[in-house]
């Protein structure tokens, strides 16, 4: 599929580009000891993997939290109202 949106953040960036996620609360609601976990919730655990994979692939350090990356959405959205 194409990429239809791309955006360049930080690893914080995304970090808290998925807080604002309703899932995520929804998830935090069900499993409130989530939040108590001494590496982090499930966002952050997350992250952290992702970025550990994406340096695995490049052969590299995982880096820092203020490291900017690519992050593409292969989606679209179509909006329509009737008349």
């Amino acid at each position: 599929r194409p990429v239809l949106l791309r955006k360049r953040m930080t690893w914080d960036d995304l970090l808290a580009y998925l807080r604002t996620f309703s899932a995520l609360h929804t998830y935090h609601q069900k499993y409130p000891d989530d939040l108590l976990r001494s590496d982090g919730d499930i966002a952050v655990r997350f992250c952290k993997r992702l970025q550990a994979e994406v340096a695995q692939h490049k052969n590299r350090s995982a880096g820092s939290l203020s490291d900017e990356i690519d992050v593409e959405w292969p989606v679209a959205l179509i909006l329509a109202r009737r008349k």
